[in-house]
């Protein structure tokens, strides 16, 4: 028999997000210095989430493939929240390559209702381009109820 706990924990319990979607045509790119909506044609970048009133702590994950166009890029990535950007970490790549970034932030603090979580990035730092195109670079995001 589940204690009273256990069925709070289980009826709070939330797990959604964006799963593997690429954009269908054009590109997602940023040269931006601030954090900007990831976007693309026919990419979803964003969902919602529900937190109950038992929850304390969220964990949001990403997995993006993306790549650098004309030099060196550190790209940085994160989720938009309530108006906050909640920042996952960043990678590197040099000219011309495609690569893969995860990460994922434990979130605290948010208090229960239905939210969107809105993938970002921005160029951190060098002078390239941080690109999402075609049907390679894929975008992952998922959001979970911890405690």
């Amino acid at each position: 028999m589940a204690t009273a706990a256990q069925k709070i924990r289980a009826s709070n319990f939330n797990n959604s997000g964006v799963s593997g979607v690429a954009t269908s045509s054009g590109s997602d790119t940023t040269t931006s210095a601030s954090y900007v909506d990831m976007a693309g044609t026919g990419a979803t970048t964003s969902f919602s989430f529900t937190i109950g009133p038992s929850v304390s702590t969220i964990k949001v994950t990403m997995y993006v493939g993306w790549s650098a166009t004309v030099a060196t890029t550190l790209a940085d990535f994160a989720v938009k929240i309530a108006g906050t950007d909640y920042r996952l970490g960043h990678n590197l790549l040099a000219s011309g390559t495609s690569g893969f970034y995860s990460g994922a932030v434990f979130i605290t603090g948010i208090t229960p209702s239905t939210y969107t979580v809105q993938g970002r990035w921005r160029r951190e730092s060098a002078s390239g381009q941080c690109n999402r195109t075609g049907t390679n670079e894929w975008l992952t995001i998922t959001c979970e109820a911890i405690s």
